[in-house]
């Protein structure tokens, strides 16, 4: 194992931090930790790339269906 892998049978139970509850949904207990916002999906949708490799509607079409 090198040094920049973390070995996942390290963490135990004990160490990591439990989740709880507040007004009948869980809080995520990890510092520095925020609940995303519209904004951040906006961004999101604008910044990622597609990388689907999905063809067009065109050549799906001609695909199934003689052209």
């Amino acid at each position: 194992m090198t040094e920049n892998n973390i070995d996942p049978s390290a963490a135990t139970s004990a160490s990591l931090p439990r989740p709880y509850k507040i007004n009948g949904r869980y809080v995520i207990p990890w510092p520095g930790f925020k609940v995303p916002g519209a904004a951040g999906l906006m961004r999101y949708l604008a910044t990622s790339k597609d990388e689907s490799n999905i063809p067009p509607k065109e050549v799906l079409v001609c695909y199934f269906i003689t052209c």
